[in-house]
């Protein structure tokens, strides 16, 4: 056989980079995703400027050099993080609100409840990802400043429908504005939830559930006697 022939006979080397094991990307992913499981965690209990990225990648078993591998930046990470922790919110807002065939007085009941035992479960440690960051983000930092408002504008829109459903049952007086009174239970409900850290205490949950629900007229909140099973399992409240 000629060396033209020969060469010709070998295998070609493919060209560009090699492939990367079948795995690889599945397994990145999955890495990505426990880094922001334990950030939940980590910044449901510390402030951001507290929280380490060496201590969220001794806690997931990552490199202490990988981090860029799986984000571009702390913001980038902290920013996954909210966005995880509204991805979990809604699902629980959606098991709360999504009853139209409960009263308002239950679904309100049940969310607050959940909280109350998230509170308790969690020894007054862990409070909202999403109001912890707007505190100390919120004025210094546009790209979490905009991200947290617009979980709360959700949040606020998703109530105001159940507000709005249980207005048209006649559980609501006609004169109530849905979206001002959403408004007005997340903004109680942040600093309920605040306070009771503070005080290591449900009291403040307790008070702000009478007050709000003194504020739509309905009756007293059915304590002892929830229709939802709500397990506490966010990695914060």
């Amino acid at each position: 056989m000629a060396a033209g022939e020969e060469r010709a006979a070998l295998p070609r080397r493919p060209r560009g980079r090699p492939r990367k094991a079948l795995g690889d990307d599945n397994e990145r992913s999955a890495t990505r995703e426990r880094l922001i499981r334990i950030g939940l965690e980590v910044l449901s209990e510390t402030g951001w400027d507290a929280t380490g990225i060496a201590r969220v990648l001794d806690a997931a078993e990552v490199p202490k050099g990988s981090f860029y591998h799986y984000f571009a930046s702390k913001d980038d990470f902290g920013l996954a993080v909210v966005a995880a922790y509204e991805a979990y919110f809604s699902e629980r807002l959606a098991r709360s609100f999504g009853h139209a065939e409960l009263p308002l007085a239950q679904q309100l009941a049940a969310f607050i409840d959940a909280g109350r035992r998230g509170l308790i479960k969690y020894a007054f440690r862990r409070g909202c990802i999403v109001g912890n960051l707007g505190q100390e983000l919120g004025g210094v930092n546009p790209a979490f400043r905009a991200a947290l408002a617009g979980v709360f504008e959700r949040w606020e829109a998703g109530l105001a429908g159940a507000l709005a459903a249980a207005q048209a049952r006649g559980e609501l007086s006609g004169a109530l504005d849905p979206a001002a009174a959403a408004r007005f239970f997340w903004m109680g409900w942040e600093g309920a939830v605040l306070r009771a850290k503070l005080a290591a205490s449900v009291q403040p949950i307790d008070d702000f559930e009478t007050g709000y629900f003194q504020y739509l007229n309905l009756p007293s909140a059915p304590h002892g006697e929830r229709p939802l099973d709500l397990p506490s399992t966010s990695p914060s409240e």
